[in-house]
This record gives structure tokens, C-alpha cells and sequence, in this order.
């Protein structure tokens, strides 16, 4: 049993390590482009959701949704503010 534990603890740990030293996201949907830079971004009450078409506003209002059952409500706009926000953009073929 505790072989078993010790080899179920070295292998969690092998995969945070492994998933630590990469850059991928594992977000759903996953993003069709994302750029990584220096800072970090926070989700807060100011934060909105841009999508401007049918099927980008469904998905904004799923992403909404489960934020709010989280406790951190989001508006859902059509236009890009200058700073903190999360855009949708259509899906590509």
C-alpha cells in the first residue's frame, strides 16, 4: 500500500512538473491564438465579455454563467473596451 501511494505521489508530481516547464493552456474552448507576455491578468468586477455574434455571444454567456455560479458576475458587451476584458472571436474552419 504505501509502495502504491509512493508511486501515485511521484507520478502526480511528475506531471506538475512537466505541465509547469510548459506554456499550454488548457482552457475550453481551447483559444485559437493566445500570446504570452509579461503581467498577469485578473478577473474582477470590472472585467467584461466581448462578443459581438450569435455564436460568440452563446459562448460568452456560458463563460458568464459559470463565473457567476462562481460568485464573480460579468457584463457581456459588443464592443472592446481599451483594457481587461475577454473577447470572443468567431471559430475558423
Amino acid at each position: 500500500m504505501r509502495t502504491t501511494i509512493r508511486i501515485l505521489f511521484v507520478v502526480a508530481l511528475s506531471t506538475v512538473s512537466i505541465c509547469a516547464q510548459t506554456h499550454e493552456a488548457n482552457f475550453i474552448p481551447r483559444p485559437r491564438v493566445m500570446t504570452y507576455g509579461e503581467g498577469t491578468f485578473e478577473l474582477n468586477r470590472t472585467t467584461v465579455i466581448v462578443a459581438d455574434k450569435k455564436a460568440e455571444r452563446t459562448s460568452a454567456e456560458i463563460l458568464a454563467a459559470r463565473l457567476s455560479s462562481l460568485g464573480l458576475t460579468l457584463k457581456i458587451v459588443s464592443k472592446a473596451p481599451a483594457k481587461n476584458y475577454i473577447q470572443f472571436l468567431p471559430p475558423t474552419l
